[in-house]
């Protein structure tokens, strides 16, 4: 029988909960002849993945059993705090080395095992391996190439103790993480965690040894060419990004409109701004002075993006504080520049919010009040991959990277009459507006990816 076979001529059986046919009744699923119903099928599915991850119909030929019955599983070894020094010194598996469907050997630590551990811990060609905390449920199959691997106590070691496809297991958690089914069975309100005693508790589908083969081998063919398309995807973002800074840095040096480049003029970002013009820090605005009754918007870094205002943030304080601090009131058309990471120097243009608005010190304020160059040119032009590298360059700070307003002032320009800047400022959005057109169906597409997957595993897995 075919993998599709085995998948459509699936039956279901008896309910867990009742004596009656998973079909009968007013929610039978098949038709008066006798064929299978798809949109009440599509209906129990998503009744089942939106309020339990206990049993759903599933093929006559398959049976649910508890993990616990198929399989020992055991933690890892917990952290040697008292770094001893007798035994083995070997590598060990962490929770971030297990990825869905890889094992990320690159950076293995390494702690003492004494003689009797090493069984204990060990790990054979095809044990699942299991995150129980970070993303609980996380899994991937041990390939056993590389020896005298052991595992931390943050992973599950499930060792099948009959026919089993080990694959077949980790595709089975993922549809269960990613559709919120595995949930329930975390504790911790904060940090989840999947212990062992809900763990072993899990009801898993064990179809026939052939037919398990089947499927995974059908799952893995949609899978590659699913990932040969989000590989596509993901090539076409890039070319994408490259295509925007090449914009940027053909506009800033003239040969994106026709232009005079006799008449663009060298100079700092000091010097192009005029004596009455604003450019300043935001303020230094504490938790202290915070109110979320205010009246007053804080603008944080992560409103700042890169030529675009992300309007993140939901910090307020009152206008009497921001009087008594002295704050810089903003305007619509200011130009907010990021004095951190990331990436460092990012500028955007401030629409304006429904409240008034100030910003914090890591943020720089640029403001023309005579209007003698276009802030939408000068804000391109300080994204632009040139004047970033020289913002790159006048950095500072060993941990936290951050350039101050002083080095911010040296960048050099090179800057065009401000006719010049209008049209250059106009064809840079006209080209744009079709990356971010082309760069949204991208996005769409992955995110219609996401959905894909999850439907071939919910159809792989169920009766239908």
């Amino acid at each position: 029988m075919s993998a599709d076979a085995a998948m459509k001529e699936r039956k279901p059986q008896l309910s867990a909960s009742t004596s009656q046919p998973c079909n009968s009744g007013a929610g039978r699923s098949s038709t008066a002849d006798g064929t299978r119903n798809p949109a009440l099928l599509l209906s129990s599915d998503r009744q089942n993945s939106e309020s339990s991850d206990e049993p759903w119909p599933i093929s006559s030929t398959w049976r649910w059993r508890i993990l616990g019955e198929l399989a020992e599983v055991k933690l890892g070894k917990m952290l040697d705090k008292a770094k001893h020094t007798s035994g083995h010194r070997l590598p060990y598996l962490r929770n971030v080395n297990v990825r869905w469907g890889a094992v990320d050997t690159s950076d293995l630590l390494e702690m003492n095992f004494d003689e009797g551990q090493l069984e204990r811990f060990g790990l054979k060609a095809n044990d699942v391996l299991v995150c129980e905390g970070g993303e609980p449920g996380r899994a991937s199959v041990w390939n056993g190439r590389m020896p005298n691997v052991k595992f931390q106590k943050a992973l599950h070691r499930v060792r099948f103790n009959v026919p089993y496809e080990p694959r077949m297991l980790v595709y089975f958690l993922e549809l269960l993480a990613k559709s919120g089914r595995l949930e329930r069975r975390f504790t911790g309100s904060t940090i989840k965690h999947l212990t062992r005693e809900a763990f072993i508790r899990l009801p898993v589908p064990l179809p026939p040894a052939d037919e398990q083969r089947q499927i995974v081998a059908e799952i893995e063919k949609q899978f590659t060419r699913l990932d040969a398309g989000v590989a596509a995807l993901r090539r076409v973002q890039a070319n994408l990004k490259r295509y925007r800074a090449a914009v940027l840095k053909a506009a800033c040096e003239g040969r994106l409109v026709p232009t005079e480049l006799n008449l663009w003029r060298q100079m700092s970002l000091a010097e192009l701004l005029r004596s009455e013009d604003i450019f300043n820090d935001g303020d230094w605005v504490e938790s202290k002075d915070q109110d979320p009754n205010g009246e007053v918007r804080l603008i944080q870094l992560a409103d700042v993006g890169d030529g675009t205002f992300r309007n993140r943030s939901n910090r307020f304080l009152t206008k009497v504080k921001a009087i008594e601090l002295g704050c810089t009131f903003l305007k619509r058309g200011d130009i907010l520049i990021a004095r951190m990471p990331d990436p460092l120097g990012r500028a955007c243009i401030f629409p304006g919010v429904e409240q008034e608005s100030v910003t914090v010190v890591d943020v720089c304020i640029i403001r023309s009040l005579q209007h003698h160059y276009d802030s939408r040119w000068l804000m391109y032009a300080i994204n632009s991959s040139d004047i970033r590298a020289q913002v790159s360059a006048l950095q500072a700070g060993s941990t936290r990277k951050r350039i101050s307003r002083k080095n911010l002032s040296t960048i050099r320009l090179r800057v065009p009459p401000l006719v010049e800047q209008t049209l250059i400022v106009a064809e840079v959005e006209r080209r744009l507006s079709v990356i971010e057109e082309l760069e949204g169906t991208v996005a769409a597409n992955l995110q219609r990816s996401i959905r894909l997957r999850q439907s071939i595993l919910r159809r792989a897995f169920s009766a239908a």
